[in-house]
């Protein structure tokens, strides 16, 4: 039983079968059948603009940044409390937290999903960034706790469409919310150090003539 091994690696205590699957039902059910909070769909028409890709879609990007609240939060346009930002990242504290501290830490750029990042140079660095000052702030704030998580709900179970990094101080808080962090495939949650294998850049390759 997958939820039944993942709580006995994760030393948590053990909770009926049937609990896991229902929450992941109920994820994968306001996925499908409600709109996601604040995510306008345009949003996914932001990034990788070509050169013909200009006027109405250009439009309607701009206009789903705006109405992104994490957009609004990386302007620090709201009243979040911001724990870290520079040219790059932003980093506030979940608003429902799920462990001993649950931090996220989102890109200034709208970017939506992990499904728009890319093997290539920026997005390996940028993932790097978010990983490095996810680990800063938890070894900061929570030094006492000993296992961390890092890492991102891939769609249709992310919350939010834009890219945000979970970074989690264990224990969860309340116990059974480890649940929400399954890592189940090319479903469930994607540790940051996985999508880092993804997105490394191949070695240039060296043509002999």
């Amino acid at each position: 039983n997958l939820i039944l091994k993942f709580l006995q690696l994760s030393n948590q205590p053990k909770l009926p079968p049937t609990a896991g699957f229902l929450y992941l039902s109920v994820c994968l059910y306001i996925s499908f059948f409600t709109p996601i909070y604040n995510n306008p769909p345009q949003a996914s028409v932001i990034r990788n603009f070509g050169p013909k890709k200009k006027g109405k879609k250009l439009e309607m990007a701009v206009a789903a940044s705006a109405s992104c609240i994490f957009c609004q939060i990386a302007s620090k346009s709201t009243s979040t409390t911001i724990l870290h930002s520079d040219e790059k990242v932003v980093a506030f504290e979940d608003i429902s937290p799920s462990a001993v501290r649950h931090y996220l830490v989102i890109p200034v750029e709208h970017i939506p999903t992990v499904k728009d990042l890319q093997r290539r140079t920026e997005d390996f660095s940028l993932v790097t960034h978010m990983l490095e000052v996810g680990q800063m702030l938890l070894h900061r704030d929570a030094p006492q706790c000993t296992h961390y998580r890092f890492g991102f709900h891939q769609p249709p179970l992310n919350s939010v469409n834009h890219l945000h990094l979970h970074c989690l101080a264990l224990p969860y808080t309340p116990r059974w919310k480890c649940v929400k962090f399954l890592s189940l495939g090319s479903l469930g949650f994607l540790e940051a150090e996985k999508l880092l294998e993804k997105l490394k850049p191949l070695p240039p390759v060296i043509s002999k003539v």
